[in-house]
């Protein structure tokens, strides 16, 4: 690994750093991406649950509305049995678009449930309205087929991971208006068709009073834990606390009163004067009330989670889009310190530079390596290069001759500074500092040793001046 590394061009090496710097910051990236994305699919999921549900809630509330008026009319009462026809035929029409909606959210063992559903509520309602079964018989069928639509409504919850949400807010609409609403309208209706049959025979039945008390039990419990669970949604949505504030509080008032109403029509009741339209008009809209909330709760719900969606989409954009402004910036900037780099390394630039301030020195401090001289000289080899004698005594006498005469009171000055330094004028040029006063060596300069050795041959003068070399 190593003699590979040693073995590639610079621009080759600062390339390899590079794309080690991309995949770190890839990795990181990559993470945060998928999770979003993940994030983002499950949320999407989600929501295509939403309108299946709302139209099992939607069948769930009718088919509730027809088992009252079908206990109403199997009870005596024939002026039921309009409305009970008008609610046949609605409740056929919710069930198609509720197949519909199965189709659409394209989960095959759920749409076989509802094609069933759809064939024994079809055979139900022809047998009320034939009067083929009695009041009871229609109150088992209508409570089974209710409690599949509630299986069936679970299902979808599960099937979309509503349930899973990560907002918080949106974990407990999903429980509130699709688990704890549904199963209190369910309760409040079944003791609307036990009371509607029970007011009808003007009659007190203790056991069918104590079974319609036992039905509000149940019903307390559903409307506590909704309204815990909307509170709880509530405090943590701003946009749920403004939405559902109101609702909230009307929907649990009216479920006290229907509980209230209950209790004292039927359950407490030692005659059953009441007259049965009246109930079954007061604890139907009563409902409504409760399934207006289910409907208002996932529309909440859903807007929730398509805003949460919005924010993550918006900060997977804007992390990718930093992080590959930062990796291009990282890429040009090396790409610029490589050529920079490489021109000077490999350059005559680059060759030239290790000796540049070597170069910037005085004459008298760099002739030892051949720096500093200008003229004949200037291709003279440096004294580290051992040039032989004879070939740099012919060199000095070429020199000499090729420059021009020296003044005589040059000469004499320049000699003088040499050999009586103490008396020259300060004006002169200052002598050559010894050896081992000289400035730290340059990286292309051989280090001289502080005295000279026995074998070393004397440094020349020149011919001009007398001066050394």
């Amino acid at each position: 690994m190593q003699k590979l590394i040693d073995d590639l061009r610079l621009s080759r090496k600062f390339l390899l750093v590079g794309v080690l710097a991309l995949v770190m910051l890839a990795v990181p990236l990559g993470l945060v991406l998928s999770t979003g994305l993940a994030s983002l699919s499950r949320s999407a999921t989600a929501l295509s649950g939403v309108a299946p549900a709302v139209a099992v809630a939607q069948e769930i509330q009718l088919m509730q509305q027809h088992r009252a008026q079908a206990a109403n009319v199997l009870s005596g009462n024939e002026a039921a049995r309009a409305p009970r026809e008008a609610l046949q035929a609605r409740s056929i029409e919710a069930m198609q678009a509720q197949l519909s909606a199965a189709q659409a959210y394209g989960n095959a063992p759920i749409e076989q449930r509802v094609r069933k559903m759809q064939s024994d509520w079809a055979q139900l309602t022809q047998a009320v309205g034939q009067r083929s079964i009695d009041t009871a018989e229609s109150f088992r069928r209508h409570s089974a087929l209710i409690d599949e639509q509630l299986d069936i409504l679970r299902a979808l919850v599960d099937s979309a991971g509503l349930a899973l949400l990560p907002q918080p807010s949106g974990h407990y609409l999903v429980v509130a208006a699709l688990d704890y609403l549904p199963r209190l309208s369910e309760a409040l209706g079944q003791a609307r068709a036990a009371g509607v049959a029970l007011l009808n025979g003007g009659q007190a039945d203790p056991a069918g009073q104590a079974r319609v008390g036992a039905l509000v039990n149940a019903a307390r419990l559903y409307d506590r834990h909704a309204q815990g669970a909307l509170a709880l949604a509530m405090a943590d949505s701003a946009v749920a606390q403004q939405a559902l504030a109101a609702p909230a509080t009307n929907a649990q008032k009216v479920a006290a009163e229907a509980f209230q109403m209950v209790t004292q029509k039927i359950v407490e009741a030692q005659a059953l004067d009441t007259p049965a339209a009246d109930y079954l008009r007061t604890i139907t809209a009563q409902i409504d009330v409760q399934m207006d909330l289910l409907r208002k709760a996932t529309e909440v719900m859903s807007d929730d989670v398509a805003a949460r969606n919005r924010e993550v989409r918006q900060l997977l954009i804007t992390t990718t889009a930093i992080a590959v402004a930062i990796a291009a910036l990282a890429f040009w900037i090396l790409l610029l310190v490589s050529r920079s780099t490489t021109r000077s390394a490999t350059g005559p630039a680059g060759a030239r530079h290790g000796r540049a301030h070597c170069r910037r020195r005085p004459a008298h401090r760099a002739h030892h390596s051949g720096q500093g001289r200008a003229g004949p000289d200037a291709d003279r080899p440096g004294r580290h290069e051992r040039e032989p004698a004879g070939h740099r005594q012919h060199r000095f006498a070429k020199a000499a001759t090729a420059l021009p005469p020296v003044p005589a009171r040059w000469r004499q000055a320049a000699w003088t500074s040499r050999s009586a330094p103490r008396s020259r004028p300060a004006t002169w040029s200052r002598p050559r500092p010894r050896w081992n006063n000289w400035p730290a060596p340059c990286a292309t300069t051989p280090t001289w040793p502080a005295k000279r050795l026995n074998w070393q041959a004397a440094p020349a003068r020149s011919p001009r001046t007398g001066a050394r070399w």
